[in-house]
């Protein structure tokens, strides 16, 4: 007989909090101020989920202490300005108050830095359903299967499922050997079929997964 569902491990942007609208104002400022090249409204959609220093790299071409340097930069202005233009996703609380009514711990393994996703978490409402939030540090980039370990760890869990909007949390789950929960209205996916459309979507499929 399989172990039933012990714990549900989020990730926050384009899962719990649509945040594009802070994080694409945040890279047309660094765009303005550190001279970087311009980039059509469809090209910034796609800065949206990955670590500030990946974009910096991948995206604008940076090397070196440039990298780290922009992305200084960017963290200060959106943490200042932009942090809390994020708006939860209609239903997400709903979704982790009824996921911890059933008894399920939950967690947090997030890209954003630890300091802004425990921030971020404590103004939305998140933080009273999650036992732990694991986030970046400031330097060094922890793969995502890493931060899902160390929730696993912390939790004391043996069966969890990862829920997230992108191909490298799906990735992450499947490095970690748990299952996931893709969901369709985030920044990664689009249309997949078996993902969720919608957080009350994302209960139907967990309900599937843990009886």
């Amino acid at each position: 007989m399989d172990m039933k569902l012990q714990a549900v491990i989020w990730d926050i942007d384009g899962t719990l909090l649509d945040t594009s609208e802070g994080v694409i104002d945040t890279y047309k400022y660094c765009i303005k101020n550190l001279g970087l090249k311009e980039m059509s409204d469809e090209e910034l959609e796609r800065l949206n989920g990955p670590v500030s220093q990946v974009v910096f790299s991948k995206y604008f071409h940076l090397k070196g202490d440039d990298i780290q340097n922009a992305t200084n930069f960017y963290r200060e202005y959106y943490v200042k300005y932009n942090l809390y233009k994020a708006k939860p996703y209609e239903g997400s609380v709903e979704l982790m108050d009824a996921i911890q009514q059933r008894g399920i711990l939950q967690a947090i393994a997030t890209n954003k830095r630890q300091d802004i996703a425990e921030a971020v978490c404590k103004y939305f409402g998140f933080s009273q359903y999650m036992s732990y939030i694991v986030g970046q540090n400031d330097r060094v980039i922890r793969p995502k299967a890493d931060m899902i370990k160390e929730c696993m760890e912390r939790l004391h869990v043996c069966k969890a499922v990862m829920i997230g909007d992108t191909e490298m949390d799906k990735q992450a789950a499947e490095e970690v050997g748990i299952d996931f929960i893709g969901v369709n209205y985030g920044y990664g996916f689009s249309h997949v079929k078996g993902y969720a459309n919608s957080p009350k979507e994302v209960l139907t499929i967990l309900e599937s997964k843990s009886a």
